[in-house]
């Protein structure tokens, strides 16, 4: 509550957390993210990422928008 964690020994991850491991494990080279990225769109093409997505959202897992 108001961004404050539980005490570990009440609950042992909490959003905040499991988000910090997560980012950690980032850090560490432990976690690969870039073979989740399918595919890649400047923002000026957002639209069209969209629309990707709307068709063919089995194909695709992970769409970054660059900006």
């Amino acid at each position: 509550e108001e961004g404050n964690d539980y005490p570990i020994g009440q609950v042992r991850w909490t959003e905040n957390r499991n988000m910090e491991e997560f980012v950690n494990l980032m850090a560490e080279k432990k976690v690969d993210v870039k073979s989740l990225i399918t595919k890649r769109f400047p923002i000026a093409k957002a639209v069209e990422a969209y629309e990707l997505l709307l068709k063919n959202p089995q194909n695709e897992l992970g769409v970054l928008l660059d900006y």
